[in-house]
């Protein structure tokens, strides 16, 4: 008697999970967020949803955030935030790149922000010294010779190739980082030379006793020939010069003149960019984790569930009958069924098993119209099986 009574009680358990898991149907929803719109599932009533739900849930909502490609990454990041109980997550993320990016520096510091000097995240290459009008001055050969005069008079920008890898600089757990795809930016970038006011002799470019006349700007003495060899030197140099590490940006020509500027904005917001998708990548592994901690889902299990979705069912709260619409019920199979989209075919009857789950007027009224779903055909698709599917909905509505 008392294994019988533990065998009803354990299949009690398992028909009420599996009522459980039925009731709660993913419903869509259009989101507006940041000027954009999104359609997501509905956020469940409760975060203690099965498995299969979860991973349904995540898979939808990641689509639906993706699917508006004109929506920045930080708009994706902070919508995917809403969505989830795990707030604590970016600021996890943001840490584990603090070596390429601190977040925690104010916004009038911010294109400082970027520190060149991590030789891990940046690799900076092709040092050239430019002119007012950014052409390039060559660089001394041998490398130690001393600057001349004329050097230092016409050297205004200090340019290099940089390549910013975002994921040499992430320090979070190694399990996230094989799971990032991450493309490093490539830009040529370019620095203000600090000057100095200095007195020469045109005739022969001697310094000569103070006078007002003679007064030039040069580059600073302390940039020497070899310093001018090593991008990262040349910044680390410039910052002891200034008192502060200095500003980043692309080189761009002048409205109306001959001459270029050093724009930091520019380069600060395409960095910026990058950097938030880089989050977004590392985000997305991350929240995935968490929020499927615990959970399993295999092929058998995942095939029992969908066979025993229906239109109608009793919820196990009321103990009342509840029914979807045919859309709904629609809706509710095929994103349950979206998890298996990593197979390469079904295993079981997806048209049959939709139909069988139809509630029996909406069947009926079918039949009256002359209608069966028809078997798949020999060596089906996955495609061919879905549009069955699609056409056995179709019916059902008619």
């Amino acid at each position: 008697m008392n294994n019988n009574f533990w065998n009803r009680n354990n299949n009690n358990n398992q028909r009420n999970q599996q009522a459980s898991s039925s009731k709660y149907t993913l419903q869509m929803e259009s989101v507006p967020f940041d000027k954009f719109h999104f359609y997501l599932p509905k956020i469940p009533p409760t975060w203690k949803l099965s498995p299969i739900i979860k991973e349904a849930y995540f898979r939808k909502t990641l689509e639906g955030v993706r699917s508006v490609h004109t929506a920045p990454p930080d708009c994706h990041l902070r919508l995917m935030e809403t969505r989830f109980p795990f707030q604590h997550l970016k600021q996890e993320v943001q840490r584990s790149l603090q070596d390429l990016y601190d977040t925690k520096l104010t916004m009038s510091t911010q294109h400082g922000n970027i520190k060149m000097t991590n030789r891990k995240a940046f690799t900076l290459s092709r040092p050239k010294l430019l002119n007012a009008e950014g052409k390039i001055i060559p660089l001394p050969d041998p490398p130690n010779q001393v600057l001349t005069i004329g050097i230092r008079q016409r050297a205004r920008f200090y340019s290099f190739n940089v390549s910013i890898d975002a994921m040499a600089a992430f320090t979070g757990n190694p399990s996230i980082r094989s799971k990032v795809s991450n493309i490093p930016m490539e830009r040529e970038v370019a620095i203000n030379i600090p000057s100095v006011k200095e007195a020469y002799s045109r005739d022969n470019y001697v310094a000569m006793i103070w006078n007002a006349s003679n007064m030039v700007d040069l580059m600073h003495p302390q940039l020497t020939s070899e310093i001018l060899q090593d991008p990262t030197q040349f910044i680390h140099q410039v910052e002891i010069i200034n008192g502060f590490y200095p500003s980043i940006g692309i080189l761009i020509r002048t409205a109306g003149s001959l001459h270029t500027h050093v724009d930091n904005g520019t380069f600060f917001k395409q960095f910026i960019s990058y950097y938030e998708r880089t989050v977004l990548d590392i985000f997305i592994p991350m929240l995935q984790e968490e929020f499927m901690a615990g959970a399993s889902t295999d092929i058998g299990s995942l095939t029992e569930h969908i066979t025993s979705k229906r239109q109608q069912f009793i919820d196990p709260t009321t103990r009342k009958v509840q029914s979807l619409s045919v859309d709904e019920y629609y809706q509710d199979f095929t994103n349950t069924l979206s998890i298996l989209q990593g197979e390469p075919t079904y295993h079981f009857d997806i048209a049959q098993t939709f139909w069988q789950g139809l509630a029996r007027d909406v069947k009926e009224k079918a039949r009256a119209h002359k209608y069966t779903p028809p078997p798949p055909t020999t060596n089906e698709t996955k495609q061919q099986a879905e549009n069955r599917l699609r056409k056995v909905k179709e019916q059902a509505i008619i």
